[in-house]
């Protein structure tokens, strides 16, 4: 008699193996809906060879398990995010497509693959709130600090919550929790101020204020931003290389027939002169020059003759600024 059905208790498990079937002889058609259910299918039995290169999941909802980890080790990983992206799990209160809040006071990473100091940060202080780009730098573990690893580093940020930029220092190449040094300002005005640029307006109080003939002027009171005159020789030192102008003024007394000279020398050399002539009257000069200078390079002034004239109180002053 001949069979018209064989029944599944008819076959022995494994009897029929993918070698005894043809290719494309069972088709999608020939399966009824939900016949093949999960509970049907050993773990592993599909593996990625036996599926389609790209799936369609348009209509679909595709739930992943939460991540701790999402790391793609070779290749070459492209993402392309239709919607926002959140990281920190905070809505953005523009029109962004991407929000990070901080961690730490650090929201953004970035910089060069060495990470003993190359890379910089985007963050906000834990403290304050106020943002900030950090290169070579991090927020620090306290609040409204700084870290460095390996390099020295800069911030700048509108630390002053008036709408100014202001730009800070950290000066240890290798330390957390550091205090900022402010460099440079600009307010939202567009006034910009520089604290510690070098800059001396001073005097002398040696003798009554008299430069002596023939004598260095012993520059010992005023403004001596930075300290960069040595007020027991006079000297000022550049500190850094740069473009600089120097200014002194001063007034010879009434002696007739005599001539004083106000020396700027550089390095041991004159580089400009004001002359007070010989007449019986009191006669100012001043003299102004701009020089380039090399780091430690040198700058006194000198009374270059021999008639004293006033460098103190109202009647005479030097002076040097750091231009750029």
């Amino acid at each position: 008699m001949a069979l018209d059905k064989i029944t599944l208790h008819g076959i022995e498990d494994n009897a029929v193996t993918s070698a005894k079937i043809g290719v494309d002889v069972i088709v999608a058609d020939d399966i009824a809906a939900n016949a093949i259910t999960v509970a049907e299918l050993q773990d592993g039995a599909v593996t990625h060879a036996k599926l389609h290169n790209t799936m369609d999941l348009s209509g679909k909802t595709v739930t992943l398990p939460s991540l701790s980890n999402l790391d793609v080790t070779t290749g070459t990983a492209n993402v392309t995010i239709a919607g926002d992206l959140q990281v920190g799990g905070s809505s953005a209160v523009s029109s962004a497509r991407m929000i990070s809040t901080i961690n730490a006071g650090n929201s953004i990473e970035w910089g060069h693959g060495n990470a003993s100091g190359y890379r910089s940060t985007l963050g906000a202080l834990s403290g304050g709130g106020q943002p900030f780009i950090a290169f070579s730098a991090e927020h620090g573990t306290n609040s409204n600090t700084f870290r460095t690893r390996g390099l020295k580093g800069h911030a700048m940020g509108t630390f002053d919550n008036a709408g100014g930029m202001v730009f800070k220092a950290l000066q240890t190449a290798t330390a957390d929790n550091q205090n900022s040094v402010e460099t440079m300002k600009i307010s939202n005005e567009g006034y910009v101020t520089m604290p510690n640029q070098p800059c001396f307006s001073m005097a002398t109080t040696n003798n009554g204020g008299l430069a002596q003939a023939n004598s260095d002027i012993i520059l010992n009171t005023g403004l001596n931003q930075g300290n960069h005159v040595n007020t027991s020789s006079g000297i000022f030192t550049a500190p850094v290389n740069g473009r600089y102008i120097f200014t002194a003024w001063s007034i010879k007394n009434n002696s007739n027939g005599t001539v004083a000279r106000l020396q700027i020398i550089k390095n041991g050399g004159v580089i400009g002169e004001a002359r007070m002539d010989e007449s019986g009257n009191y006669t100012q000069a001043h003299c102004t020059v701009i020089e380039n200078l090399a780091a430690n390079d040198q700058i006194k002034f000198k009374n270059g003759d021999g008639t004293i004239f006033y460098m103190g109180g109202y009647y005479g002053e030097c002076s040097g600024y750091l231009l750029g």
